[in-house]
């Protein structure tokens, strides 16, 4: 053996002759060890998404689990290379009682570990829920996002990231199947959104981050909630994912993952010629409302009027609450079905107002004046 050694070190040397340390088909993560793969793989969202510009300012919305708790030491990382201003912010939605307080607590002093600013929101859902004719995760979902637009805007900051994984846009797009869906449910949660919501940890997985706050010795909350399989997303991810790998395909989640990235390219040329067709239809927009032409919306393709009313929804809505296929398709049969006045309850009390060749939607309150005006 020692022969073979000195022999090989004196004889020339190449680095040709050298193994190629790239494999092919390998992502650019899986060169890194773990658990620094965490911090390329947000890198490498952030990058392609266009999520942030160096000396961003952004809010790191902290539930306490693992996947925030990463997401925001991930975000402290990066912010030594990119300058990020962080402030970190928690909502309490009061919902398990004590448990709930401490989550709230926990994350206080978990800002204040790394010297972060820090604000604590606290809010009845299920009284948001009462007066707003809501279930009480769409309230919570309502409420989370207004609080977290809300911070964001008083501080003067960019965006607002959340701590989804990949686990959790796998989840989602199997939920949306079962519940019926469009090629948007088929995406599960886009990595921007409302042009404030990013998503730097939508190429990790659960389990990654779990070991990443371990590592690097990072403490957790656990939602005891988590664990009821009588939760919907909870059955899915407890029950029905493992029996799938079990007994169907064993890289199940990975396979959904990758039809979800695969369905992103045509999802971006069919929203660019939504985009169009808006900017061609609208009429005028203000505080409360925004109209389009009528005509213009009839002379597009029903897959096309789908998603004009989608992103009607989020110009006035943003990400308060998701339209269901149901609310969509109601709104584009009457808008082909009439064209003198009529009128449609969409959810969170807007009003889509349908009169001669206009079409808006109002927010809750401002169509009664508008109605006035008319009349």
């Amino acid at each position: 053996m020692k022969g073979r050694l000195d022999k090989a070190l004196k004889e020339p040397f190449s680095i040709c002759d050298m193994p190629c340390a790239v494999v092919e088909g390998l992502n650019e993560w899986e060169y890194i060890p773990a658990p620094m793969a965490v911090v390329a793989k947000a890198e490498i969202a952030i990058r392609r998404f266009g999520m942030l510009n160096d000396g961003n300012g952004v809010v790191l919305a902290v539930s306490g689990g693992a996947d925030s708790v990463a997401m925001m030491h991930v975000m402290i990382v990066l912010s030594q290379s990119h300058g990020y201003k962080l402030h970190i912010a928690h909502i309490n939605h009061k919902l398990r009682g004590e448990e709930a307080d401490m989550d709230a607590q926990f994350v206080c002093e978990l800002s204040k570990s790394f010297s972060l600013p820090c604000t604590i929101h606290t809010v009845d859902v299920r009284s948001v829920a009462r007066e707003m004719g809501m279930s009480i995760e769409q309230a919570g979902r309502a409420v989370r996002y207004e609080f977290l637009r809300s911070l964001c805007n008083e501080l003067g900051f960019n965006r607002v990231a959340l701590g989804h994984t990949a686990d959790d846009v796998i989840e989602t797009v199997l939920l949306n199947i079962f519940r019926g869906t469009g090629l948007n449910g088929l995406l599960g949660i886009p990595p921007v959104s409302d042009g404030l919501f990013i998503r730097p940890m939508m190429f990790c997985r659960r389990s990654e981050t779990n070991v990443y706050c371990k590592v690097n010795r990072l403490p957790i909350r656990v939602d005891t909630t988590n664990l009821d399989p009588t939760i919907r997303r909870n059955f899915i991810r407890l029950q029905l994912l493992p029996l799938l790998k079990e007994r169907l395909y064993q890289d199940a989640d990975t396979a959904v993952f990758r039809m979800v990235e695969l369905l992103r390219a045509d999802n971006e040329l069919l929203e660019s010629i939504t985009q169009a067709a808006l900017d061609e239809a609208l009429i005028d927009y203000g505080d409360g409302y925004v109209r389009i032409s009528r005509g213009r919306f009839l002379s597009q393709h029903i897959a096309i009027q789908r998603r004009m009313i989608r992103a009607l929804w989020q110009r006035l809505q943003g990400e308060n609450f998701i339209l269901t296929m149901e609310h969509i398709d109601r709104a584009v049969d009457l808008i082909n079905r009439r064209s003198d006045r009529a009128m449609l309850t969409m959810p969170s009390k807007c009003t889509l107002l349908i009169e001669g060749d206009s079409v808006a939607l109002f927010k809750p309150g401002n169509i009664g004046q508008h109605l006035k005006q008319r009349d």
